[in-house]
């Protein structure tokens, strides 16, 4: 477990990719999604099954799920891996048995649920912090739409927290 909380503390997502603010933006401080280590079956993951099973990760920038493995299990370097560059496909794609991924558990949790998938470290998961990016310049409008995104994150994901303690 002391392995898993190290993980939380070095990971997130401002270390695994980088983030950049254009001019005229702002940022709104987020939540967190919590990520887990998911498959459609099995009974945990080792460094053996990592490096022959295929994982699933967004985009070839995507680098939180390499970071995982290698703070959970010591593996660096390629793994056989897909990329699936949309979020609605990727909880399907994990639970059709083609790949593992880290997914947000919010996203998977009705799989989960259901039992089609399964938590492969359990009791390890990386809680990512997202960002909302609007125009400096506001509007009505855009206050408003700022409000209901800060407020439906606050209601749905875990509360925004110091990086160091996530």
């Amino acid at each position: 477990m002391q392995k898993c909380e190290k993980t939380r503390q070095r990971i997130n997502l401002g270390q695994t990719r980088r983030e950049v603010t254009p001019a005229g933006h702002q940022l709104e401080n987020g939540a967190h999604a919590r990520r887990e280590c998911l498959s459609h079956a099995g009974q945990g993951v080792g460094r053996a099954e990592v490096e022959r099973a295929p994982a699933l990760i967004y985009d070839q920038r995507d680098a939180l799920h390499s970071a995982y493995l290698r703070q959970q299990l010591g593996v660096i370097g390629q793994i056989p891996h897909h990329t699936f560059a949309t979020s609605e496909g990727f909880v399907g794609f994990i639970e059709a048995g083609h790949a593992y991924g880290m997914v947000p558990m919010l996203q998977a949790r009705p799989a989960f649920e259901r039992g089609t998938l399964v938590d492969l470290t359990p009791g390890c998961y990386l809680d990512v912090a997202l960002t909302w990016h609007c125009w400096s310049i506001q509007t009505a409008l855009t206050r408003t739409l700022t409000e209901y995104v800060v407020a439906t994150t606050a209601r749905w994901l875990l509360p925004a927290s110091d990086p160091a303690t996530a």
